[in-house]
């Protein structure tokens, strides 16, 4: 379960809920009451509070919507900053320590930062273990795709049957994949390589769809 944002279903009447993280928050101000992405923590709703432990808001949201309450503690402040000759009290003491446990539960809930993507200055290393849950985005270069995705999209090397053409890069390794252009490069590269031979006279012997073993009239590719 995680530990830093709730997310309640709207059934389109309800409007009070729960503000029950397991460390708590240590500013009303660190709870945010939204609905959407996550990233959508600052577009909060119109509500009020309560009591600590529960909030109302001033309309309910349509039927599906999800209400989203995220507990996100500074990480670029102290809750609290001490001085020389500070009377240190117990609460300040506990909020300076649970302001370092909740970043954490917010990094194990999988918000590394508070934007809207991470950055990674070295390489991810899963030792053996599988990255799942992602989306189908855009395609690009450097996109992630699932494996059903890439079904759909591609051919199966396991037997899926081809609807569309083909498209591939220049092979160069047995029993991979060549593409047209590819196939028409080498044999005219095979046919200007033969002492003698004259390609205007060329007879066009139709698309070969089966095992050929006449090396002679065909050639090796």
């Amino acid at each position: 379960m995680a530990q830093t944002i709730r997310i309640y279903p709207s059934d389109g009447v309800r409007t009070l809920y729960p503000v029950d993280f397991d460390l708590g928050y240590i500013k009303r101000e660190h709870v945010y009451i939204y609905t959407g992405e996550y990233t959508d923590f600052e577009n909060t709703l119109d509500y009020e509070w309560i009591d600590d432990s529960q909030i109302e808001l001033s309309t309910p949201l349509a039927i599906g919507q999800d209400l989203i309450v995220r507990r996100i503690v500074p990480r670029n402040k102290l809750v609290n900053d001490y001085t020389d000759g500070a009377i240190l009290k117990e609460k300040n003491l506990d909020d300076s320590y649970a302001q370092s446990l909740m970043v954490w539960e917010e990094v194990s809930d999988g918000f590394y930062t508070t934007s809207d993507s991470s950055d990674f200055n070295f390489d991810l290393n899963m030792r053996g273990n599988s990255i799942t849950g992602v989306s189908v985005l855009e395609e690009d270069d450097t996109s992630v795709i699932t494996v059903a995705y890439g079904r759909d999209k591609y051919v199966d090397v396991d037997g899926d049957t081809m609807t569309a053409p083909l498209g591939g890069v220049n092979s160069v390794i047995g029993e991979h994949f060549m593409p047209q252009q590819q196939v028409v490069e080498v044999i005219d590269s095979r046919i200007e390589s033969v002492p003698g031979f004259d390609p205007s006279n060329f007879q066009d012997y139709g698309l070969v769809t089966e095992a050929v073993g006449d090396v002679f009239d065909y050639g090796s590719i």
